[in-house]
């Protein structure tokens, strides 16, 4: 498995611009940090918490916390001072810690990210499609604001392998979305073949982004297609990594066969009084990584997102790209009152959100 992954982040970075040191550092620090807290806690890598805390008596500058499901592990690191050759871990007491909130572990990087960050330098755009007018409008969402200074410096649109030139169409109002269309319009039947416009979304970027980002070839789940769940080979892959969980059920998102990797959403039985469901990136057999999604028990029954049904929040991949910093994501989910639209990073075995744009259906038409 080692070979294997090594092989292939050595593919990915010889066939991608090489970029300094600085632009990685968090990610490759986290890494760092995530293999230091597994090594001395085996097996806590299940519901993975983090938090960026000052601690009072721990000197002024935030400490990275890293948290068991359950809280009766934690270690905290000093991010600021620290680089991927030395890792400074600092003991803290539990009662250090007992008022800090602790989020699950995807979320912390936006604490930490570098400002040069390959991905988010560049503020890669959700786009809703009109597909009849070759219309692309960016989403409004309502957590970020959605404008940007130079809008004509988008030029470039993703969709699974796809990637086509666009331009920015000029609008007469000044509180508009952004807009683009396709500039061959024939390329919308070919980029968009077998989609109609609820069921995908694009992302546009300016062409430089691809400079650091190689877009993959993938096959995804789309309804109505039948349904499919983990085989025997990805069950036990599943129940190695998750011990403890009884999974209740799954289904297959995508297939990276270039990267040989299969992508799973997966809910088990409730325990201890939680709900947890995951996205898992199974290759050659065994859970590479995974994002854990917890969820509460109400009634016997597991709810995420005020909902007993996880799969009808289950997140629809458009598009992967390798990059130096690790593989990404770009996904589509529904919470119980918006879209979401996240970045996903591969960082050790876990995945980080870079960043997630939710749109709001009450703020639709605005």
């Amino acid at each position: 498995m080692k070979k294997l992954l090594s092989v292939w982040l050595l593919a990915i970075v010889a066939m991608l611009v090489v970029v300094p040191q600085s632009a990685a550092s968090s990610t490759s620090l986290l890494a760092e940090i995530l293999d230091d807290f597994y090594t001395r806690h085996p097996g806590q890598q299940i519901g993975l918490q983090a938090a960026c805390a000052t601690l009072e008596g721990y000197g002024t500058d935030p400490l990275l916390l890293l948290s068991s499901l359950d809280n009766s592990v934690i270690e905290a690191y000093d991010f600021n001072r620290s680089v991927p050759s030395k890792i400074v871990r600092v003991p803290v007491s539990q009662e250090a810690v007992k008022d800090v909130y602790f989020s699950l572990f995807p979320y912390v990087y936006c604490d930490l990210m570098d400002v040069d960050d390959n991905t988010m330098l560049y503020n890669p755009l959700p786009v809703d499609l009109n597909l009849e007018k070759n219309r692309f409008h960016v989403v409004p969402y309502g957590n970020v604001d959605p404008y940007v200074d130079n809008p004509r410096s988008y030029d470039r649109m993703i969709f699974k392998p796809h990637v086509n030139a666009v331009s920015h169409v000029p609008s007469s109002t000044t509180d508009s979305k952004p807009v683009f269309r396709l500039d061959d319009p024939s390329k919308v039947k070919t980029m968009f073949r077998g989609y109609s416009n609820p069921e995908a979304v694009a992302l546009v970027v300016p062409h430089e982004f691809l400079n650091t980002h190689n877009v993959l070839q993938f096959s995804r789940w789309k309804s109505p297609e039948p349904i499919k769940k983990l085989n025997a080979d990805a069950t036990s892959a599943v129940n190695d990594y998750y011990r403890g969980w009884r999974i209740a059920d799954s289904r297959w998102l995508a297939t990276c066969p270039g990267a040989e990797r299969s992508f799973y959403a997966v809910t088990f039985e409730p325990r201890d009084g939680k709900a947890l469901a995951a996205v898992v990136c199974i290759a050659e057999g065994s859970v590479v990584s995974a994002i854990d999604i917890l969820g509460y028990t109400e009634d016997g029954k597991c709810i995420w997102y005020g909902d007993d049904n996880y799969f009808e929040h289950q997140p629809e991949i458009m598009a992967m790209m390798a990059t130096p910093e690790g593989l990404e994501l770009f996904v589509r989910y529904y919470s119980m009152e918006a879209t979401h639209y996240v970045i996903w990073r591969e960082v050790h075995n876990q995945w980080v959100i870079l960043c997630d744009y939710n749109q709001y259906w009450y703020d639709e038409g605005n």
